[in-house]
């Protein structure tokens, strides 16, 4: 049979598989490939989300579970769980990398940002407590007997004999390792530092205002941590003087007295000079600031400058108020040249020993709160309330009553 003789279908059957005119148009084509891409985006953007969440979940019950292990001193497991904590922030970190076209969308993107700077926050955290950690661990090889010097009873001075009785060797070289791991954990602070500045910054912004209020507990104490570790980075800075070549360390402990402000804080009223041996303590001696100034009351002639004369009203510039400057390395410098003069003019009236040079300068505030002002160079600017610093650290291991002489008192 020739196609020609072939019978003809009815034309509906024609029409109706014959394309409309929408479906054939290439403008129908690309609205729904662009809505088809636009779901495959959307389902791909929340599955990546959800590992982002899972990831972080992951990382903060890992911290958890290191500091816990930590306290407990089982060392091995910390390490683990910090591994853990580190490699569920960096895959979750990589996940926000693929979210980041989300920055694009108005309203979108802030959320996108405190995220990323959530993680990195959690991250550098992380690596300054692996660094910290470290230290420890190779202390504890060092040292058969930290595990139990740490876990005792910080009373009765119980932790400084303990630490004496250990060979000074083994002191050393725990010392050495621990400021050998302060300046990888200052480069990691200071990153810290300046994620957290980013973070507050973009708390506040006006679109950002409905993650404030449910974030602004996790950033405060993310603020918190990060405090107390620079606390503990600052007070391992003055390790190095702890384990010198000589073996023998004087530090000036200044302590101020906030109901007198200063310009670098409250005034100079009482101070102390610890004798160090490779972080060994030998002795404390302590004394009112007069023991300074009285001697030279009448005839030192230094003034102070126009402005801080009118403040003080004083007859003479004295190292009560040589606090004067609120850079710390300033006011350090002019504390210990006060000082100094003042043994050189008061002669044989003097009532401090002259000694060699001083290894460090250690502040700490007697009254009032706050945190530390600030570090210099060879020095550490405490707070004598804090839980970590040089100060706190003598005062519990239970030599406080070695300070004996008169305090300036809290109002």
């Amino acid at each position: 049979m020739s196609p020609s003789s072939l019978p003809e279908f009815p034309a509906i059957f024609h029409d109706s598989y014959r394309p409309s005119f929408w479906r054939s148009h290439p403008v129908f084509v690309s609205v729904v490939g662009f809505l088809i891409l636009c779901a495959l985006v959307l389902i791909g953007g929340l599955l990546v989300s959800i590992q982002t969440v899972d990831a972080t979940l992951r990382g903060r019950d890992a911290l958890l579970q290191a500091r816990e292990h930590v306290f407990a001193l089982e060392l091995g497991d910390a390490r683990q769980s910090l591994l853990e904590a580190d490699d569920a922030f960096r895959s979750a970190r990589r996940s926000t990398r693929l979210l980041s076209p989300v920055r694009l969308i108005p309203g979108i993107g802030r959320y996108h940002e405190v995220g990323v700077l959530f993680l990195e926050s959690a991250d550098h955290m992380t690596q300054i407590l692996l660094s910290a950690l470290g230290s420890l661990e190779d202390a504890t090889r060092l040292v058969d007997d930290l595990p139990s010097l740490l876990r005792a009873e910080l009373v009765d001075g119980e932790v400084v004999s303990r630490w004496s009785a250990l060979p000074e060797q083994s002191r050393r070289l725990f010392l050495e390792r621990l400021a050998a791991s302060v300046p990888e954990m200052q480069v990691r602070s200071a990153e810290l530092d300046v994620t957290l500045a980013k973070l507050e910054h973009t708390l506040a912004q006006p679109i950002a205002a409905v993650l404030a209020s449910p974030l602004s507990r996790v950033f405060h104490e993310l603020v918190r941590a990060r405090d107390d570790l620079n606390r503990f980075i600052q007070a391992a800075s003055l390790v190095p003087l702890l384990s010198n070549a000589s073996g023998q360390s004087r530090i000036l402990v200044l302590f101020l007295n906030d109901t007198e402000l200063r310009p670098g804080g409250g005034f100079l009223g009482s101070f102390a000079i610890i004798h160090l041996n490779a972080g060994l303590l030998q002795s404390i001696e302590s004394y009112d600031v007069l023991a300074l100034d009285a001697p030279v009351l009448r005839t030192r002639t230094l003034f102070p400058p126009p402005p801080l004369a009118e403040y003080l009203d004083v007859p003479a510039w004295f190292v009560r108020d040589a606090n004067w400057s609120p850079d710390i390395p300033t006011s350090m410098d002019w504390t210990l040249r006060f000082y100094a003069q003042e043994l050189d003019e008061a002669g044989s009236a003097a009532r401090v020993p002259e000694g060699p040079p001083f290894d460090a300068v250690v502040g700490a505030r007697v009254c009032g709160g706050g945190d530390p002002a600030g570090s210099a160079e060879g020095g550490y600017w405490g707070d004598l309330g804090g839980d970590f610093g040089p100060i706190a650290q003598y005062r519990t291991f239970g030599v406080e009553r070695a300070f004996g002489g008169p305090r300036a008192s809290c109002a």
